[in-house]
């Protein structure tokens, strides 16, 4: 008798279904709950920018406002709002890949 056949999947292999995070919008109170999972202390400061600058359509990480939605292509990270020197300085820097959201953000 045979031994059933055990697949191993493939870390490199892009997920066949949709990450679950693109649909979230940045800022929102689900996104917040997301992250206060994910990454406490980003949680803290992008709330403490918010109430600083009084937007929520502000960049994530500087506060800049207006800032663009943008999803990772890599991984299910969280949609993330970033003003173009923090786009660039993810990309460039980071070497993230990221893709913006279609619509206005």
């Amino acid at each position: 008798m045979s031994k059933p056949s055990r697949k191993r999947k493939n870390p490199l292999r892009q997920p066949t279904s949709p990450a679950p995070f693109r649909t979230m919008i940045p800022h929102s109170s689900a996104w917040f709950e997301a992250l206060f999972d994910i990454n406490v202390i980003q949680a803290f400061a992008t709330g403490a920018l918010i109430d600083r600058t009084k937007r929520e359509d502000g960049c994530t990480f500087c506060g800049s406002a207006p800032a663009l939605i943008y999803d990772a292509l890599d991984a299910p990270y969280l949609p993330l709002r970033l003003c173009n020197e923090c786009f660039d300085l993810r990309t460039t820097a980071l070497g993230e890949r990221l893709q913006r959201r279609p619509g206005r953000s």
